[in-house]
C-alpha cells in the first residue's frame, strides 16, 4: 500500500463521522475505483486532443494543397491577414467550389434575377454576439457604409481597431441590426461595401480603385475603374458604378473578366441606378428621358420627361413599380411620375415637389407610396400615389447621404457615422448601433 493510501485509511478511520456500516476499507475502495476512473478518462481525452490536433494539421495541408493546384486568379489575391489579425488564427477551408459570376440578389441591368432583393441569404442565425468573435477584439468602431438584405440581414463596414491595429472590419448582424459579430476586415480604406452570396466587394481610398471578394472576404482583389467613380449603387446586389464626367457618364457592371463591363449603352448619359428585385436605370436618349429594365428587351423605354442639365432620380419599388422624379426644366419644379408596367406606360402624380435639382434621393416604397428627400436636413417626405405628402423626420440625422427600401416596411438612410432603420414604411426611425464594438 502507498503512502497516499496509508494516509488516506487513517484519515478515514479517524474522521469517517460515524459511517460504521461502510467502514473506511470499503470507502478506501470506493475512492481507488473511482481514481481509476478518473485517470482513464484522462488519459482518453489526450488521445482525442491528441488526435484533433493531428487532424486539424492534416486539413489545413490538404487546403493549403488545393489553393495551390488552384488555378491562379486573374489578379493575385492578397492572402495577407488584415491589420491586427494574428497570422495564427484559425484557418478557413477554401471553397471547393468557385462562384457563380454576375449572381445577384438584385439583378443588375440584363441580368437574369435568381433571388428577389427581399430574399435572405442564406446564413446560419449565430447567437447574439456580446463581443466580438473569430478570436479578433474591435474597438473604437466607426460606421461607414452598409449592405442590407431583405428584413433582418445587415453587413456594415467601418474603421477602428483590430487587436489593437488599426483595420476596416466587417461586422454582421441577422436579427435586424439588434446584435452584430464580427465577420471580417478588408484590406485597405473602404467606404461602401456591397454583399451577394460569398461575393464581395468595397470602394474607397483612391477614386478609382475598389476591391472584390469570392469567398466571403476572406481574399481580395484589386481593381481599378475605367474613369473616377461618382457614386454606387446595389444594396445587396452585384455592384454597378457611375464612372466618368459630365456628358461622358455611364454605368457599369462590376464582376467577371474584364471586372468593368458598360450596361446601358442606349442611353447617351447616365442619371440614376435602383434594385428591388429588378434593376432600373435613367438616363438622356436624344433629348428624352428613358429607363432601360432588367430582364427585358434591354433597349430604353421612353418616358414623358425630357432631358435638361438636372438628372433625374430613379428607383425601383416591388414587381413593376418604378418612380421617377423628372425635371422638366430649369424653372418649373420637377415632375413626380409612376410606372406600374415596369416603364411601359406613366401616370403624373401631382403634387407639390420642391424646386428642380433640390431633390437628392427618391426611394419607391410601393405602387402607392415613396419618399423623397431633399437635404440638407433631417426630414424626408412620404407621397401618395394621389398626391398627398407627408413630412417625417429621419431622427438624428443631419443629412441623408443614401436612401433605400428592401420592402414595403423596411427601409435604410444612413450617411458617414450613422445608419437609421425603419420598419413602418419610413414614418419613423430609429439608429442601428454597435454598442458591443464603439
Amino acid at each position: 500500500m502507498s503512502d497516499l493510501e496509508n494516509d488516506l485509511k487513517r484519515v478515514l478511520q479517524n474522521k469517517a463521522d460515524g459511517d460504521y456500516v461502510t467502514g473506511a476499507d470499503v470507502m478506501l475502495d470506493r475512492v481507488s475505483k473511482g481514481a481509476t476512473r478518473l485517470h482513464r478518462r484522462r488519459i482518453g481525452a489526450v488521445a482525442l486532443s491528441t488526435l484533433a490536433i493531428v487532424t486539424a494539421g492534416t486539413t489545413l495541408a490538404l487546403n493549403l494543397g488545393d489553393i495551390t493546384d488552384a488555378n491562379p486568379p486573374v489578379v493575385g489575391k492578397t492572402t495577407t491577414p488584415p491589420p491586427g489579425v494574428s497570422p495564427t488564427t484559425t484557418p478557413q477551408t477554401a471553397p471547393t467550389s468557385a462562384p457563380t459570376k454576375g449572381t445577384t440578389e438584385g439583378p443588375a441591368i440584363g441580368g437574369q434575377p435568381t433571388n428577389t432583393a427581399t430574399t435572405t441569404p442564406t446564413i446560419t442565425p449565430t447567437t447574439p454576439a456580446v463581443t466580438p468573435t473569430v478570436g479578433v477584439t474591435v474597438s473604437g468602431f466607426n460606421f461607414r457604409g452598409a449592405a442590407t438584405n431583405g428584413d433582418s440581414t445587415i453587413r456594415v463596414i467601418g474603421d477602428g481597431n483590430c487587436n489593437g491595429a488599426g483595420c476596416y472590419p466587417i461586422l454582421l448582424s441577422t436579427d435586424g441590426g439588434k446584435t452584430f459579430q464580427y465577420e471580417e476586415s478588408a484590406p485597405g480604406q473602404a467606404h461602401d461595401l456591397g454583399v451577394s452570396g460569398d461575393y464581395w466587394w468595397t470602394s474607397g481610398g483612391s477614386q478609382r480603385s475598389i476591391q472584390s471578394s469570392e469567398d466571403d472576404g476572406k481574399t481580395w482583389t484589386p481593381h481599378q475603374a475605367p474613369g473616377v467613380i461618382r457614386a454606387v449603387y446595389g444594396q445587396g446586389s452585384t455592384p454597378i458604378f457611375k464612372i466618368g464626367t459630365g456628358s461622358d457618364m455611364h454605368l457599369y457592371r462590376g464582376g467577371g473578366s474584364p471586372y468593368f463591363t458598360r450596361i446601358e449603352p442606349g442611353l447617351g448619359r447616365a442619371h440614376d441606378y435602383s434594385v428591388w428585385g429588378r434593376a432600373v436605370a435613367s438616363g438622356d436618349v436624344n433629348g428624352m428621358v428613358g429607363v432601360v429594365v432588367s430582364n427585358s428587351d434591354h433597349k430604353p423605354r421612353m418616358t414623358p420627361c425630357k432631358t435638361t442639365s438636372i438628372d433625374t432620380q430613379v428607383s425601383a419599388g416591388p414587381g413593376d413599380v418604378i418612380w421617377l422624379m423628372c425635371p422638366t426644366s430649369a424653372s418649373a419644379g420637377p415632375t413626380l411620375m409612376l410606372s406600374s408596367d415596369a416603364g411601359k406606360s406613366w401616370k403624373t402624380v401631382t403634387s407639390n415637389v420642391p424646386r428642380p435639382g433640390a431633390v437628392n434621393h427618391i426611394a419607391a416604397i410601393s405602387a402607392d407610396a415613396a419618399l423623397y428627400y431633399a437635404g440638407p436636413t433631417s426630414k424626408a417626405t412620404r407621397v401618395r400615389v394621389d398626391g398627398g405628402t407627408r413630412e417625417v423626420v429621419i431622427t438624428g440625422m443631419a443629412e441623408v447621404g443614401d436612401l433605400y427600401f428592401q420592402t414595403s416596411s423596411v427601409g435604410y438612410a444612413s450617411s458617414y457615422g450613422r445608419l437609421m432603420r425603419t420598419t413602418d414604411g419610413g414614418l419613423t426611425w430609429n439608429r442601428v448601433t454597435f454598442p458591443a464594438f464603439e
